[in-house]
């Protein structure tokens, strides 16, 4: 996600996304964007798996 999209982080770190890197993002040779990377642990990833399998 680009760095600077708050709704988005407000969103992922709601849902238990954890902040694991930012990065330069070159979408072009004169241009660069902070990228962040989210990740969530397994455990989560597990809970919210069996959730939406019941849906």
């Amino acid at each position: 996600m680009l760095r600077g999209n708050d709704r988005a982080i407000v969103f992922y770190e709601r849902e238990g996304g954890l902040r694991t890197a930012e990065r330069p993002l070159r979408p072009a040779p004169d241009l660069v964007v902070g990228e962040v990377e989210y990740t969530w642990p397994a455990a989560l990833v597990g809970r919210l798996a069996t959730e939406w399998s019941q849906v």
